[in-house]
């Protein structure tokens, strides 16, 4: 019966100690979001959709991008193609975010900081409005066409973190859980260069902070235990 009695208190412990953390997730080293349309210049909507398929941010934490700081977050933007289109302007509304740190651009890119227009077309439309900062802002070099994020093509913003602030919290933020510019982080975009003209201005879409994996198996193993054991006893009776 002692035996019994320590193993279910073991069991105990290990369901509780799994639970926590199934609702305390650690945050992801590297998260990609796309991005939606929130203009109306094309009534066709094939802009919109050409760029929810091939525009796209990875987000890397700093011990996942080289050169990285521990108060710092890369932001990688890229166009995977194939259909035209060029990412021109980036934005970032935020209240947890500094100052671009400094950019890298990839082949055939050039981007420096301080965008033109200094605020996201349309984004004042937002519910709240996009708030652009031009401390946080990077635009493609003249021609900007040419020097933009074309299919097949990236650029890296380095961005300083708030004091204090950490890369759980930008996942926090992208999430888009509370809408107050000191816990929101929303990335804005504006694209040209489509097949059928006009220019489009896209934000990111709510990140949801995923459970890792190994916390998921060890909550599957927990139930699996409590539920052999409570076959043993149930046979024992």
């Amino acid at each position: 019966m002692r035996k019994v009695l320590m193993r279910l208190r073991a069991i105990t412990f290990l369901a509780l100690m799994a639970a926590g953390l199934l609702f305390t997730p650690a945050p992801a080293d590297s998260i990609t979001l796309g991005f939606y349309n929130i203009t109306p210049n094309d009534g066709t909507g094939i802009n919109a959709a050409i760029s929810r398929a091939q525009l796209f941010v990875e987000v890397f934490s700093y011990d996942r991008y080289f050169g990285l700081a521990e108060h710092q977050v890369a932001f990688h933007f890229f166009n995977t193609g194939p259909a035209p289109s060029v990412i021109t302007d980036i934005y970032f509304d935020t209240g947890i975010l500094s100052e671009i740190a400094w950019i890298h651009n990839g082949p055939g890119v050039a981007f420096s900081p301080g965008a033109q227009p200094a605020k996201l077309p349309w984004g004042n439309y937002l519910t709240p409005g996009f708030q652009s900062d031009k401390k946080l802002s990077a635009d493609s070099d003249a021609s900007v066409i040419r020097n933009g994020v074309s299919p097949g093509e990236y650029v890296d913003i380095i961005v300083n973190l708030k004091p204090g602030k950490t890369y759980g919290d930008v996942l926090k933020a992208l999430a888009l859980t509370d809408l107050s510019l000191d816990n929101r982080l929303r990335l804005g975009i504006h694209v040209q260069g489509f097949a059928a003209g006009s220019s489009e201005s896209l934000v990111n879409y709510p990140h949801t902070v995923p459970v890792p994996g190994s916390l998921l198996l060890l909550g599957t193993g927990v139930a699996g235990l409590l539920l052999a054991t409570g076959r043993r006893r149930a046979r024992r009776k």
